[in-house]
């Protein structure tokens, strides 16, 4: 799984716990779109860390949110917070 992560500029998923993990660890941008259990806390560590954008809970989810959010993943800083987490 970590070889797909190492292949993509970001990521856009639930919010599981293993998914954020490897994508993380292959330093991914992280957009997580929680809809149960732990996953808003994993959406809210991402964006405390400067890893990805706020996260969008799936009752929110719209087009213009998706697309603000890939902007921020986007944003060379964002990039740059992986080498201070690393």
């Amino acid at each position: 799984m970590i070889l797909l992560f190492c292949a993509i500029c970001f990521q856009v998923h639930h919010g599981g716990a293993g998914t954020t993990a490897a994508g993380l660890k292959a330093a991914c941008p992280t957009t997580i779109v929680p809809f149960f259990g732990d996953q808003p806390f994993w959406g809210e560590r991402v964006h405390a860390r400067g890893l990805g954008p706020p996260s969008i809970p799936v009752e929110e989810f719209s087009l213009q949110k998706l697309i603000n959010a890939i902007e921020i993943m986007l944003k060379p800083e964002v990039i740059l917070n992986f080498d201070i987490w690393a």
